[in-house]
């Protein structure tokens, strides 16, 4: 089945290498599940990225710090702490941490991610990311995934063997998530300084989310250097306040 000569000028100007636009972007977002055109698309997709790395996968891993009540209180996050729904604040041990990341470099992993909460203490952090260099494959890459900072802390991380850090201005930053756009700029500004790569990422998309709204911030990642962007649907969690709506599938 023929597809729309739109689409079609569209995808095979991606195909050629070419930039499109946002609002091609957008006609790509908006195009419906079932047509002829998703097909096309996905297509498309594959081929990109079969030719951008070469057909080869990376997988990579996440230690978990610590589950504490965060006092950012994101309407869709478990860790909230106005929400109620941790009884015991768990952490692990420095020990239980480089373990855990050895186990996933000696597995492998192409690349590995050490998460906190926004108020896990930044000191505390460097500690650790310290300890786990020190006991892994030297050029391992290690992406933080923090609460912000600024270009101080920045360089810290990145002398303690933070090559990353995954950070991005989320949707509904500032309305139905607590914290001010300006600081999340703030501290990727900070890390450019401090030569650490941007992750970004295109989160948490509700079918309450536009083409429009999700083509803004693949765009702004791509803006602000990325060196890769994801994307992740909110998952409805029970007891928080977007929990009543169900994610986008």
């Amino acid at each position: 089945m023929k597809i729309s000569e739109r689409i079609e000028y569209i995808l095979d100007k991606a195909l050629d290498s070419q930039d499109i636009t946002r609002e091609e972007a957008v006609e790509l977002m908006k195009i419906d599940e079932s047509a002829p055109e998703r097909y096309a698309l996905m297509s498309a997709a594959n081929t990109l990225t079969r030719k951008q790395f070469d057909g080869v996968g990376e997988v990579y891993s996440q230690v978990g710090i610590n589950k504490w009540p965060c006092p950012v209180s994101c309407s869709h996050c478990y860790f909230g702490e106005k929400w109620g729904l941790i009884d015991k604040p768990e952490e692990l041990s420095p020990e239980e941490v480089v373990m855990k990341v050895k186990e996933f470099d000696d597995a492998g992993s192409n690349l590995i991610c050490m998460m906190s909460t926004a108020n896990y203490p930044f000191e505390r952090y460097i500690e650790i990311v310290e300890e786990v260099r020190k006991a892994i494959t030297p050029d391992k890459p290690l992406l933080a995934n923090i609460g912000d900072f600024n270009t101080e802390q920045a360089k810290k991380l990145y002398d303690a063997g933070i090559h990353g850090a995954y950070h991005l201005i989320r949707i509904g930053e500032g309305k139905n998530i607590g914290l001010d756009t300006d600081l999340r700029i703030r501290t990727m500004d900070a890390m450019r300084e401090a030569g650490i790569a941007l992750c970004y990422g295109v989160e948490p998309i509700g079918p309450e989310h536009t083409p429009e709204e999700i083509v803004q911030e693949m765009c702004r990642g791509k803006e602000f250097g990325a060196i890769h962007v994801t994307t992740m649907a909110r998952v409805p969690v029970p007891g928080t306040p977007l929990a009543r709506g169900p994610c986008r599938p």
